[in-house]
């Protein structure tokens, strides 16, 4: 299961950039070795729209929807809306959605 959300932070246009993958610190390692995957492709993707997008690597939390899960699972944070930059790489992944799919 992967839950995929856009980031964002405070309420203006800020410095917070990037894509982001958490797992849980229950995950197992099927979770763990998926997060890596998909926030490496979806990275690469970014990258193919914005040489300068940033990697925010896999991380660890507890949110709800992966700590509760009984499937492997992920949660994904594609990109900040608060960011002029990651929401240019939004705005046009919009238009090109293939370039973004794995």
């Amino acid at each position: 299961m992967i839950s995929l959300h856009a980031n964002a932070y405070g309420d203006d246009f800020n410095a917070a950039r990037g894509s982001e993958c958490y797992v849980a610190n229950n995950a197992s390692n099927t979770s763990k070795n998926f997060a890596k995957i998909l926030n490496d492709n979806v990275v690469a993707a970014m990258k193919k729209i914005d040489s300068g997008a940033k990697d925010r690597g896999v991380k660890t939390n507890n949110f709800t929807v992966i700590y509760k899960s009984s499937m492997p699972c992920c949660l994904m944070e594609y990109a900040f809306y608060s960011n002029k930059e990651d929401l240019k790489i939004l705005k046009k992944a919009e238009i090109n959605a293939p370039c973004v799919i794995m």
